[in-house]
């Protein structure tokens, strides 16, 4: 089993939808705008400091237009579900939106899972190589951290 077949299997473990071409929005249309691994990193290292550990599972990766994810987001139904402390609270809501992305046609653009010295959330590099922090609980997407969603990164993968 692929990475990308594992991802699969973990979103629909934590309630996600079957991989269906009918069931999901379509990708974004055109040329799909690529970035090698070792510029993301470097675009990911430059907006968010030198802490914390970036791994990436592909060499390459697409972007796309944060309005292409906010379409996504409004198809997706993650933060309709109920934060329950240690049951399903924020890393649960990370992997569970993080995981909804893969499949075909959405798993290559770069978005993945941030966790901070308190929090889980999602983030983004989108075609203007702009880092965004989605809350995956409210679906709200900031270029910048709230203060109770901490300031020192633990770990990142895309």
């Amino acid at each position: 089993m692929g990475f990308g077949d594992w991802l699969i299997q973990l979103g629909m473990a934590l309630g996600g939808h079957p991989p269906s071409s009918d069931d999901y929005p379509h990708p974004p249309a055109g040329p799909r705008l690529d970035i090698a691994g070792n510029e993301l990193r470097d675009v990911l290292r430059t907006a968010l400091g030198s802490e914390g550990d970036i791994y990436l599972a592909d060499y390459h990766f697409w972007l796309c237009e944060l309005e292409d994810i906010e379409r996504f987001l409004d198809w997706d139904e993650t933060n309709h579900h109920n934060y329950t402390a240690e049951e399903y609270d924020c890393d649960d809501f990370a992997k569970r939106l993080w995981g909804q992305l893969a499949v075909p046609d959405w798993s290559h653009f770069a978005f993945g899972l941030v966790w901070t010295d308190v929090h889980a959330m999602n983030i983004l590099v989108d075609t203007n190589r702009d880092v965004w922090f989605i809350e995956p609980q409210t679906d709200a997407r900031r270029s910048s951290l709230l203060s109770w969603q901490g300031d020192v990164l633990r770990w990142l993968v895309v």
